[in-house]
């Protein structure tokens, strides 16, 4: 047992090892040894407090030494501990703080709410100074548990986030108040460019620069408005993903606030993907539906689609002119808005004829419009995806 001059270089020694950056287990076993070899300590229990039926009970986390049965003061305060459980009121029932005989030592039991630590001490030494040191120690000691348990689970918390994270398949960039990078998925990394470690703490229009796809215009990512605003926003249609490399994305995202407990904004999320093939096929398919357009709308005839119940999807511009209609009117709409309900039964056999027999056929359909008698010669054919 040290002297009292060397107490306070034991106790700094001892408190240097309850520090909060080591894991739960190293920090207890480096404190616990160092107190009963350093102070006049038998052995040392930490306990946790746990919900039962009835309020809390003691649980044990960590004990030095951790035989017992070796140990008969460790033994007989285990025990006082299960006479603690078998009352169902944990602590409260327990002579804490404080301390009181227990045959060859003296019991000492130091209370923090969640946490506790009870030491065993040589009866002769309870009043030592080092003994009376005991108090900020274990005080410390229960603080630090409490710390290492709340860094723990939010480890556990940011593990279970990282693994979610990283298995959505868009790319998913989270931002703090400012917009610096604070989270990056590894799609996100594949897209923007950028690795993980480069990317954090670095502007969010750093990491993911976009650009108005015709123009080249740069485009305010929408992380900024959602911060701002506290709304989800999307980004303008037509952008495109510059990469650090240089390759280019067409891309859609959208972008919403984070909170905290509070309520109060401390960032945002943004969640994109590369749409740079759909929008080619896109584009390609409206360059295509323009072709066509133009070519049925130059034709001598006129040419209307239906669906399979009779209803218009498109006249041509001679139909248009013709029937003096337009086609936005007429989309949506069936033959019995204009024609009589003959007329409307003769055209609707033939269009069934065309769609039971899956064959190109001709008609003369007569039909009166607006007054007058007319008859048309007729060619349809199904159409098929």
């Amino acid at each position: 047992m040290p002297d009292t001059r060397d107490l306070d270089r034991a106790l700094l020694t001892i408190a240097l090892n309850t520090g909060t950056a080591l894991d739960l287990p190293t920090m207890l076993d480096r404190c616990l040894s160092q107190m009963i070899e350093l102070l006049p300590c038998r052995g040392v229990l930490i306990y946790r407090d746990e919900p039962n039926a009835s309020g809390f009970e003691p649980r044990e986390v960590f004990a030095i030494p951790s035989d017992q049965e070796g140990n008969r003061s460790a033994a007989l305060a285990v025990t006082n501990l299960s006479v603690g459980r078998s009352r169902g009121t944990g602590r409260s029932n327990w002579k804490a703080p404080g301390s009181y005989a227990l045959r060859d030592a003296g019991l000492s039991i130091f209370d923090l709410p969640g946490y506790g630590v009870m030491v065993l001490v040589l009866d002769d030494a309870l009043d030592a100074p080092p003994a009376q040191a005991l108090a900020p120690i274990c005080e410390k000691l229960a603080q630090a548990c409490l710390h290492c348990e709340k860094v723990a689970s939010l480890r556990a918390n940011q593990d279970r986030l990282r693994i979610t994270l990283n298995s959505i398949g868009d790319a998913v960039i989270a931002t703090g108040a400012g917009g610096e990078v604070t989270a990056i998925n590894p799609v996100a990394e594949s897209l923007c460019g950028w690795r993980a470690s480069e990317a954090l703490g670095r502007s969010i229009d750093e990491v993911m620069r976009l650009v108005q796809a015709k123009s080249r215009e740069p485009v305010d990512n929408p992380i900024f408005s959602v911060i701002e605003s506290g709304n989800i926003m999307c980004l303008s249609e037509h952008t495109v993903l510059i990469a650090r490399n240089g390759a280019e994305f067409q891309v859609a995202d959208s972008a919403a606030p984070i909170r905290d407990d509070a309520g109060r904004i401390s960032g945002a999320v943004i969640v994109f993907r590369d749409i740079t093939e759909e929008y080619r096929m896109r584009e390609s398919l409206h360059e295509t539906q323009s072709l066509q357009r133009s070519i049925l709308d130059n034709m001598p005839s006129a040419v209307f689609i239906k669906d399979l119940e009779g209803k218009y999807l498109f006249i041509n511009r001679t139909y248009e002119r013709m029937g003096n209609l337009r086609n936005e009117d007429v989309v949506g709409t069936n033959d019995s808005d204009r024609f009589s309900a003959a007329d409307v039964q003769r055209t609707r056999e033939n269009d069934q004829q065309v769609v039971l027999t899956g064959k190109t056929l001709e008609f003369e359909e007569p039909v009166v419009y607006e007054g007058e008698a007319r008859t048309y010669l007729s060619t349809k054919f199904p159409i098929r995806h």
